[in-house]
């Protein structure tokens, strides 16, 4: 008996163990998908599987093994998110409180540590200046890329002024482009109190939610930054992350007996039933051929299913 190719593939891809080592994707729904050579890129997981390669959201996965190492993405994260660029938050003019801690082309942190020290007696004016002087000094690394001292100085800079929003958008600033989402989001919340309003805030809040793959919430934050102040970085964001939720909505699921099908469109379900009918019926045949049954359900993915006719 001929063996239909394609099916001949999903056993296979079954088998993929005794041939090389796969991959365990776990869906936040609690599935499983079995691949290889799988990639974390642009917001989407790739899988090779005999019959092509396959990808899912990665906002729909929960973590993925390997056999050595494994492969195990940031918990809730979204590697997409890194991608994105976005202008700093706006600020006063740094430059004159700059002039004054600047000492060779970097920062003197003798003249930085006396400003502090005048801070120190509580003065509201020594307080504020103290302010200017580390926020310039974090622009200033900023500027230079040194993102880890950039945002030690902005963290200071908030000890001097607490409830300051731009402070604290610029402290949430640096954490997300240190790819640190939550404490950037727990900032923004805290601003939020004081500025629910600023367009800065709901710029940086949609770059948080998208990379903590909270996808509705970050186009609806964008949305918003955009009615207030119109923005080509947010624009472009907010249109990748409008695709990447309309990709989610529309991942659909149906399982068999012995198939997971997996698939993208508005397929009605009784169409996926008769897809699973049909792989059901054909794995019979070659099941009985091979003299093997596969203890876990075969996972098919296509981007899509639909109905054809055929005219004679």
């Amino acid at each position: 008996m001929a063996l239909k190719p394609i099916w001949m593939g999903l056993l296979v891809a079954s088998l993929c163990p005794l041939f090389a080592r796969a991959d365990t994707i776990y869906l936040k729904n609690g599935r499983q998908i079995q691949g290889t050579n799988t990639v974390r890129q642009n917001g989407k997981v790739t899988f090779e599987t005999t019959a092509g390669t396959m990808s899912v959201p990665e906002s729909l996965v929960d973590r993925i093994v390997s056999g050595d190492p494994p492969i195990v993405p940031q918990k809730g994260s979204n590697s997409a998110a890194a991608e994105l660029q976005m202008a700093p938050p706006s600020s006063s003019d740094a430059a004159p409180a700059l002039q004054s801690i600047l000492r060779d082309g970097a920062i003197d942190e003798r003249a930085l540590a006396q400003i502090e020290a005048r801070a120190a007696t509580g003065a509201a004016d020594a307080r504020a200046r103290a302010a200017e002087a580390e926020s310039a000094a974090s622009r200033f690394e900023l500027d230079r890329n040194n993102l880890g001292a950039a945002l030690q100085h902005a963290d200071r800079a908030v000890t001097f002024a607490p409830d300051q929003v731009p402070l604290l958008l610029n402290v949430a600033y640096l954490h997300l482009r240190r790819r640190e989402y939550q404490p950037a989001l727990d900032l923004l919340e805290k601003a939020r109190h004081s500025d629910p309003d600023s367009a800065d805030l709901e710029k940086l809040a949609g770059w948080a939610d998208y990379g903590l793959n909270r996808l509705p919430e970050a186009v609806a934050e964008w949305k918003r930054s955009q009615q207030q102040h119109p923005d080509p970085d947010v624009a472009r964001a907010l249109q990748k992350a409008q695709r990447d939720l309309d990709v989610e909505n529309s991942f659909r699921e149906g399982r068999s007996a012995h198939f997971d099908l997996h698939y993208y469109g508005e397929a009605a379900p009784e169409l996926a039933r008769d897809v699973l009918r049909a792989l059901e019926g054909d794995f019979e045949d070659i099941s009985a051929a091979l003299n093997y049954t596969p203890r876990e359900p075969i996972s098919v993915r296509r981007q899509s299913i639909r109905r054809t006719s055929r005219h004679v």
